[in-house]
């Protein structure tokens, strides 16, 4: 975020300015293992569905490596878009999905320190901005430090203990 604010031509976002997004505060929570995780994002995409209305095509799980969107790829024959990060720019989607967000951060050995974590930051700053309404931000183990100053925005959520079966 500091790198952000440095650049001259990068402005901050007005982050209590009503007409960027409608909808919930975005939601982070932690989890014990990755299928808690799954079965918290297959719950919350029925729950968009059905309560909320929501339309499949416009719901996404984003992410920037390839081992994760594997394990919902699944989800993409329900109609839920599951997209590499990387590779997405200007689509915005109702509602987006962010699973393991610790992964978000390891490190690239193609680039120096400061450049990926430049590019870091800008890639997930991208992820979050395509919610319309609604962001889900979820992880296992330490939340990222590099994004402690997103807490005072998001409602943050402790673990839940579930082991339902995933049907998926």
């Amino acid at each position: 975020m500091n790198q952000l604010t440095e650049d001259k031509s990068f402005n901050l976002p007005d982050m209590d300015n009503t007409f960027i997004r409608n909808g919930p505060k975005p939601h982070v929570q932690v989890f014990c293992d990755i299928d808690d995780e799954e079965l918290f994002i297959k719950q919350k995409i029925e729950e968009l569905i059905k309560k909320n209305g929501l339309r499949p095509k416009d719901i996404c799980i984003f992410h920037n490596k390839k081992f994760v969107l594997e394990r919902y790829k699944n989800y993409n024959e329900k109609g839920i878009n599951i997209k590499d990060a990387t590779t997405q720019t200007g689509m915005e989607y109702s509602a987006i999905f962010i699973p393991q967000v610790q992964k978000l951060l390891d490190r690239s050995t193609e680039y120096d320190w400061l450049e990926d974590s430049s590019r870091q930051h800008l890639l997930i700053y991208m992820m979050m901005t395509r919610a319309k309404s609604y962001l889900f931000m979820t992880y296992q183990q330490k939340w990222p430090a590099v994004l402690n100053s997103l807490k005072d925005y998001v409602d943050w959520f402790e673990l839940e203990e579930s082991k339902e079966e995933i049907p998926f």
